[in-house]
């Protein structure tokens, strides 16, 4: 049997949901590496954890100060979590949804949006 980590059979919002926790399970180990901590002590994983997922999500919650508590590399790795939370993630979403053809179903909206018919009824 082959073991496959991206399924075909998954469907969009399910890759998306599984790539969100991907990003923020990677964020928890590179931030509870005592590499990350300014001490050269490890935060723990809690912490870890709540920090990645509050930059992922864009939340701005902190446990601890980012500026003292983190080394520069943490402080790069938080940076980065915020950058693919707020908008590299769903970029690449919208890439991935176009990938696997679903352009009709992402711009039919904004279709509607731009026609005449839509903003002001149909023109006699």
């Amino acid at each position: 049997m082959r073991f496959r980590i991206f399924n075909n059979d998954l469907s969009p919002q399910q890759t998306m949901i599984l790539g969100f926790a991907a990003v923020i399970l990677i964020g928890t180990v590179l931030l509870a590496l005592p590499i990350s901590s300014a001490t050269s002590q490890s935060i723990g994983w809690l912490d870890a954890l709540f920090t990645a997922t509050s930059a992922v999500c864009v939340t701005g919650l902190v446990v601890l100060d980012t500026g003292s508590d983190f080394s520069v590399f943490g402080q790069l790795v938080i940076m980065l979590l915020i950058q693919v939370g707020g908008l590299g993630f769903m970029t690449f979403g919208v890439i991935f949804a176009i990938k696997r053809r679903y352009t009709k179903l992402l711009f039919i909206p904004f279709q509607r949006l731009i026609t005449l018919d839509f903003l002001c009824g149909p023109i006699v």
